[in-house]
């Protein structure tokens, strides 16, 4: 374990990587922060070159000991990379926070040099309109983080809810019928995602909106069981947004199911954790 002077964390972590036989990997680190960097054989390529030599991937950690806006992440040996973002207002939120950075401005700014972001979600989108985004994904791109089916649960609320029943488990059923449509529909669109040979990435409904009540809670346990079901079954890295965006500025003043400024900020950071490792195994970022 060494101790990094500041802004000096990227070349420090390639040398050390280097020394080692491998490649850097996660690295994230603000303008001017010092921390502590460890390197962890967690992954282990483990294939000998032309020469026999073994080569291992290090996993490369860097503890931040203050926040940092600024910072960006060195993302392993990849030398470049293309980001899509794929949707709902999640991700298309700019008209949402005219004073501050959208959820693509703070992932472009996180981005190391040679990779970038193309939005190509639309605010308003449910599962069924986010197929039409598909054609607009660029060919190049490396990484698709979806964000669907908050707008499908707002259509429950607004419908569904607003039919009268005395009989719960036939107000469950209605709920249950809902929920297997769309179940269907997003593991429909998850497929054909996968069918571009792309690494995925899924992210659940948060459910930290101010002043949702708890037939609205309720209802989002079922909508994200679908969607946390699909990414497991299809090996996808998931984002659980209900983890992320847990604090109530996270969300705009101007629309309180958009996310503000500072909780575009955190899926931004959750978005780079979930391509920083160039990992292909499924993990959780929450």
């Amino acid at each position: 374990m060494a101790h990094i002077a500041d802004g000096s964390v990227a070349a420090a972590a390639t040398l050390v990587a280097k020394a080692l036989g491998g490649n850097a990997y996660l690295i994230e680190f603000g303008p001017s922060v010092s921390g502590m960097v460890t390197s962890n054989p967690l992954q282990h390529a483990n294939q000998p070159d032309e020469r026999g030599v073994l080569k291992h991937a290090f996993l490369v950690h860097t503890f931040l000991f203050a926040p940092g806006y600024g910072g960006r992440y060195a993302i392993g040996s990849i030398v470049s990379g293309h980001i899509v973002l794929i949707g709902d207002s999640i991700f298309d939120n700019a008209v949402y926070v005219p004073s501050g950075p959208s959820v693509t401005g703070h992932v472009q700014r996180l981005l190391p040099d040679g990779w970038q972001v193309t939005l190509v979600a639309v605010d308003g989108a449910t599962v069924s309109t986010v197929f039409n985004q598909l054609d607009k994904i660029p060919t190049d791109a490396t990484h698709l983080i979806l964000s669907a089916g908050g707008n499908d649960a707002l259509w429950t609320a607004g419908n569904l809810f607003a039919e009268s029943t005395n009989d719960v488990r036939e107000a469950l059923d209605k709920l249950g019928a809902t929920c297997r449509e769309f179940a269907t529909e997003y593991r429909r669109l998850v497929d054909e995602l996968r069918a571009l040979q792309r690494q995925l990435t899924l992210c659940t409904i948060y459910d930290s909106v101010p002043g949702l009540g708890d037939s609205e809670l309720a209802g989002l346990c079922v909508f994200n069981d679908a969607i946390s079901r699909t990414a497991f079954a299809v090996n996808a890295t998931l984002i659980d947004l209900r983890n992320i965006c847990d604090e109530s500025t996270d969300y705009a003043g101007i629309s309180p199911i958009e996310p503000s400024a500072s909780g575009g900020g955190k899926i931004a950071r959750a978005i780079m954790d979930a391509v920083g490792d160039g990992s292909v195994t499924r993990r959780v970022i929450a």
